[in-house]
């Protein structure tokens, strides 16, 4: 079997929509991106179209995302949200599916091969709706997460490209479609290997097979594939996998894939890019654990055959893929050294923070936001917490150039480890940032890979980190850590934002080096004299300079990350 292109391809919806294009219901409050919409010449009958991934080549069977399927429900009044089937008698009659795959991996018949799409190695064919069946245990752990208040939004409102001017409903959101093929083409492949989202562990590398745009230029943009690291999971046997993987809209439904010993295996279905929240880009792609779709299927039907189980067959990728993979560190783990980070919260501010030993905590001037006492929340692995409270015995003054907070428990943690201090930066190594950013307690913190693009210095030392990690609201505070050691390299203070446009950008942010700290933190421990920190309200003319762009009115709760 090859994998990823050999299984993934494109679904297209075509009929007459049960209702006007502007109306969308709003149920959760959420924007979610909808699947491209392509100009039309008869508007009453545009496609609708995502991504998809063929689960069983022998019987046909695809699987994609549901929201496609949401402008052709014949009752639109009914909760579809408390509903655990639907059938293709609850959709329009009009309802046509065309699905394309690419050439590379389709048998092709002589009729096949004289179709003018050869020369784009497109292979177009058509599909029947079997059933729609949801996911409860992703619904709920999305809810969770996704809170209406958070202004979540799955895509640009402002955004005028034809693709994205339509929502879709949100109650699909949880939905998936089983399709079959109306004629089986590609019986030389076998059954696709699937891994649970339950051998996943945060900093696991990842791939994504989907197509951005879907049908819009297929020839160009079908099967695109982007690589990233398993940032956060969350739900029932991890039903909600969480990654900074590149995916943009169409790619819903695209493919999730894992390597283990060498091979690549699928384990979730894309559901949705994560675009916006509360106007600062986000960039991160949210799945569905593929184990949990099947469950809920075999649940309602015993459509797929008993040989669509977890299994170890033998894959033989696309060249290019293989090329991608041959050369890549399949592995960005969460070293056991590694820092470990805390929740901060002070009054409605809240962020990261890291435990450089059994009571002291490090973090961010801005996340205390003037407080004498915060709160401080440990753990999170498994939505559990533990409270302490945190004394701060020093905050920089505002106008410092450094943003930083030190904390001391109110009492010790036994389990605390204490993290190796980095004492080199080299610019273009790998690096991972680890905080709270974006859900704050409602799951344990994430984790995002880049590399140190930057380190600015004063007198030969270093002062400030600049990366390529996606550092969103709520990561301040958290560690920057080598990927390869664990080693603490800095404390995330920002990222950027461009104030005339009211735009953050996640993958250009700022930490200051650990270097700086770590003779205070180190004079503090023994003397347990505060005033030590004092050095960093008073820097010299070049430092303020270079965190120039940090010197700025006091933000507002959780205006900063």
């Amino acid at each position: 079997m090859r994998l990823p292109e050999g299984i993934c391809c494109i679904v297209t919806t075509t009929g007459t929509p049960q209702q006007d294009e502007g109306q969308v219901e709003k149920v959760t409050g959420l924007s979610i991106a909808q699947s491209p919409k392509i100009s039309c010449e008869s508007e009453g009958n545009s496609p609708w179209s995502c991504s998809g991934v063929l689960v069983d080549p022998l019987d046909g069977l695809i699987i994609c995302h549901g929201s496609i399927f949401s402008p052709f429900l014949l009752n639109k009044d009914q909760h579809i949200s408390r509903l655990g089937l639907l059938l293709p008698e609850d959709f329009s009659e009009t309802l046509q599916i065309e699905v394309l795959f690419h050439n590379s991996v389709a048998q092709y018949s002589r009729k096949a091969n004289q179709l003018e799409r050869q020369e784009l190695e497109l292979f177009p064919t058509t599909a029947n709706l079997l059933m729609l069946v949801p996911c409860p245990e992703f619904q709920k752990t999305f809810s969770i997460m996704f809170s209406k208040s958070d202004k979540w939004q799955f895509y640009n409102e402002e955004d005028k490209v034809e693709f994205a001017e339509v929502k879709k409903d949100a109650n699909f959101l949880h939905w998936f479609a089983v399709l079959k093929l109306t004629a089986v083409f590609a019986k030389s492949i076998e059954t696709v290997p699937w891994l649970p989202a339950t051998d996943l562990q945060k900093g696991d590398l990842i791939f994504s097979c989907g197509s951005p745009f879907a049908s819009f230029c297929p020839d160009i943009f079908m099967n695109t594939l982007s690589k990233g690291i398993v940032s956060n999971l969350a739900g029932p046997r991890n039903a909600l996998i969480l990654t900074d993987a590149v995916c943009l809209p169409g790619t819903e439904g695209g493919g999730i894939f894992v390597s283990k010993g060498g091979h690549l295996f699928l384990l979730g279905l894309i559901v949705s890019p994560l675009c916006w929240k509360a106007n600062e880009w986000i960039g991160l792609t949210i799945a569905c654990s593929l184990e949990l779709i099947l469950q809920s299927i075999n649940k309602r039907t015993n459509v797929f055959k008993s040989d669509v189980k977890r299994t170890a067959h033998h894959i033989s990728t696309v060249d290019r893929m293989q090329s991608l993979v041959k050369n890549t560190n399949l592995k960005v783990p969460i070293p056991q050294t590694a820092p470990m980070v805390v929740l901060v919260e002070s009054g409605s501010c809240w962020g990261s923070g890291v435990l450089m030993n059994s009571q002291l905590i490090l973090t961010c001037r801005h996340v205390v936001n003037g407080a004498e006492s915060v709160k401080v929340k440990i753990g999170g692995t498994s939505g559990c917490f533990h409270s302490r409270i945190g004394k701060v015995v020093f905050s920089t003054k505002e106008e410092s150039p450094y943003d930083v907070a030190v904390l001391l428990l109110n009492e010790s943690l036994l389990d605390a480890t204490e993290p190796t201090l980095a004492s080199t930066f080299v610019p273009g190594k790998s690096l991972c940032v680890l905080g709270f950013g974006l859900f704050g307690q409602n799951c344990g913190p994430s984790v995002t890979a880049g590399t140190l693009s930057r380190v600015m210095q004063c007198d030969s030392k270093p002062i400030m980190l600049q990366t390529t990690c996606a550092v969103h609201a709520g990561t301040s505070g958290g560690a920057l850590y080598r990927t390869s050691t664990g080693e603490l390299l800095g404390i995330v203070t920002s990222n950027t934002r461009d104030n005339a446009i009211n735009i953050t950008y996640p993958h250009l942010n700022f930490s200051i080096a650990i270097t700086v700290l770590k003779p205070l933190l180190h004079r503090y421990i023994i003397s347990k004299d505060s005033s030590v920190f004092a050095e960093l309200d008073t820097a010299n003319n070049l430092v303020k300079n270079i965190w120039r762009l940090h010197r700025r009115q006091p933000p507002q709760p959780q205006s900063k990350l």
